[in-house]
């Protein structure tokens, strides 16, 4: 497809491809759409309709995002897929470890959340002249979204794992307050009316609950069945959360 009239091109612009560590040649992109267009949507759509799929595979899609769900009761096939395997993978913002007991997801959350108190101590420091609810606000709309996206899930991790973003929390809260030592993390929190990394956890997922329960999707509800599952090694379950804390 051409590029449209209404969008004329400013420059050219080239791509190439990578397998592992080789690269391709440069070769222009002669078409296409500007991002944000709203002819976007329609192309990926489809560009992706055609996805190759079989019995033994999944296709995983949300937006951009595609992730290929595979399995095979034939050995042989089934050591091929186990090769060039991941610790982690990132998949719609959750890290996805091989354990999946959350570790590596709550750890790069925690440098994310380091990164972010750097860039606005400025702002939620001592030498700051912000007031205290201008501090709580930038808090709890840039920090703490960080650590609450996905808390449905990563909550049922093992108390050590959760205990990492609460020892964030209150160590934020000393630097907004400017508190002195002999103030307890509770009373702060209780001041500042912020309920801990466990309270959070443990409404996120009762809310969650209650969306799976009235959702309109069957599969979403099956969510709830717990009839047939299989817990190992006294892991915690998603549902869990609602009365582990």
């Amino acid at each position: 497809m051409e590029n449209s009239p209404n969008y004329p091109n400013t420059k050219t612009r080239y791509f190439i491809v990578k397998q592992n560590d080789t690269l391709s040649e440069l070769h222009p992109i002669k078409s296409g759409v500007p991002q944000g267009s709203v002819l976007g949507p329609v192309l990926y759509t489809l560009y992706t309709a055609d996805l190759s799929t079989t019995e033994q595979t999944t296709t995983a899609t949300f937006a951009d995002n595609t992730a290929i769900i595979a399995s095979h009761s034939n050995p042989t096939i089934s050591d091929l897929v186990q090769e060039n395997l991941y610790d982690s993978v990132k998949y719609l913002g959750m890290h996805l470890d091989s354990k999946l007991n959350w570790k590596h997801h709550i750890w790069q959350k925690r440098k994310q959340l380091g990164l972010q108190l750097r860039k606005y101590y400025w702002l939620l420091g001592p030498n700051s002249k912000l007031s205290l609810n201008s501090k709580v606000t930038i808090y709890k709309s840039i920090l703490k979204p960080v650590w609450t996206y996905g808390i449905q899930l990563w909550g049922s991790s093992a108390n050590s794992n959760v205990e990492i973003l609460e020892r964030f929390q209150s160590k934020t809260l000393r630097i907004i307050t400017n508190s002195p030592w002999y103030i307890t993390n509770k009373n702060i929190s209780k001041d500042l009316e912020i309920p801990s990394v466990k309270s959070v956890v443990k409404s996120s997922t009762a809310k969650y609950s209650e969306k799976l329960q009235f959702h309109p999707n069957i599969l979403a509800n099956e969510l709830l069945n717990e009839e047939h599952d299989l817990r190992r090694l006294k892991r915690f379950k998603p549902l869990d959360n609602i009365t582990r804390f």
